[in-house]
C-alpha cells in the first residue's frame, strides 16, 4: 500500500494543518502526528477522506486551470 504523502496534499491545498485538520474532521494534535511519521489507525478510510475533499475542494493548481 502506498504511503500517503499528508503534507504534500495539504500543501496542493493551499491549507494550514489547523485547516486540514478541521476538513478531515480530526484534531490538530492528529494531523501533525501523520504529518510527523505516525501511521493513522485506518489509512484507508484516511485516503477516501482526501479524495472526496480534492472534488468539494480542488487543490489550488488545478482550481485555477478550471
Amino acid at each position: 500500500m502506498e504511503a500517503i504523502d499528508l503534507r504534500a496534499w495539504r500543501a496542493a491545498h493551499g491549507w494550514t494543518q489547523q485547516r486540514a485538520a478541521a476538513e478531515l474532521g480530526v484534531p490538530y494534535h492528529t494531523l501533525r502526528g501523520w504529518e510527523g511519521g505516525r501511521a493513522p489507525e485506518h489509512p484507508a478510510l484516511l485516503r477516501r477522506a482526501m479524495k472526496w475533499l480534492d472534488i468539494v475542494h480542488p487543490p489550488a493548481d488545478t482550481a485555477d486551470a478550471a
